[in-house]
């Protein structure tokens, strides 16, 4: 004990009440606004799933909708830009994978992927014939200088190659039942680090839809 008091750490100028009080309070304030966007985010992906069900195909309409194969509106069934996926069903063996379970339905989750993944301007493939994303990402993993350096003999050195590092990543969405999907991570190829970079800050954006488990 009494090294820890001894630790210059220990030593240091402490904040003053009102500084404390007014950092907490700070603190509070961006909590509460995060809560309130979250609670937004929510209402808006609540609401997405029920416009879904109850839009009609507007003649001159080009933006395409995906829906379940096995569940598809009576009102969107003639729907020129309808795209229908199956949702393939879960299984133990997909419980050794990086997932999360979900009560939201596939084609609002697959609208979530895609809208994080436009606005990091990152390319993504939809399959075809299911609700899964596919992609290859890369991030640099040397700091390129900005300015050349100078080596001990007075001449430029070489500015250093960009060196990156790439994964090839798969998003599969599952179904566990009627009321949940399972969404699935997988590593297709490439570095295991940035796959658990991509997919950490993948799942921090569709926390929302992270909202039941496997077992509920």
């Amino acid at each position: 004990m009494s090294d820890i008091i001894g630790h210059p750490w220990m030593q240091g100028e402490l904040p003053a009440v009102e500084d404390v009080v007014a950092e907490f309070g700070r603190r509070h304030a961006v909590n509460k606004e995060r809560a309130a966007a979250d609670d937004d985010r929510k209402q808006s992906m609540e609401s997405n799933v029920n416009d879904r069900r109850a839009r009609r195909g507007a003649a001159g309409n080009t933006q395409a909708i995906y829906c379940d194969a096995d569940d598809v509106p009576e009102n969107l069934k003639e729907y020129e830009n309808l795209k229908t996926l199956m949702l393939e069903k879960y299984s133990d063996s997909d419980a050794k994978h990086i997932n999360f379970f979900s009560r939201f339905d596939a084609p609002e989750v697959m609208t979530q992927i895609t809208n994080y993944l436009t606005t990091l301007k990152q390319e993504f493939k939809i399959s075809e014939s299911s609700f899964k994303v596919t992609m290859t990402t890369k991030r640099q993993i040397n700091a390129a200088a900005a300015v050349a350096e100078t080596d001990e003999g007075g001449e430029e050195a070489k500015q250093e190659e960009p060196m990156y590092e790439t994964c090839k990543v798969a998003i599969r969405l599952l179904k566990v039942n009627d009321g949940k999907i399972c969404v699935d991570f997988s590593r297709k190829s490439g570095s295991a680090i940035h796959f658990y970079d991509v997919i950490g800050s993948l799942k921090d954006d569709l926390h929302l839809c992270n909202n039941t488990t496997l077992d509920e």
